[in-house]
């Protein structure tokens, strides 16, 4: 366990949370969008 593996570790964490919040962000919008077509 160096220190490489502590930054390759926070990055993978950033990375994670990044594409959660993308997902999300992108599951919104469409619902947005479904609605507003009706």
């Amino acid at each position: 366990m160096g220190f490489d593996a502590v930054v390759i570790g926070s990055i993978a964490s950033v990375v994670i949370c990044i594409v959660v919040v993308a997902v999300i962000v992108y599951n919104i919008v469409k619902n947005m969008d479904d609605k507003s077509q009706d």
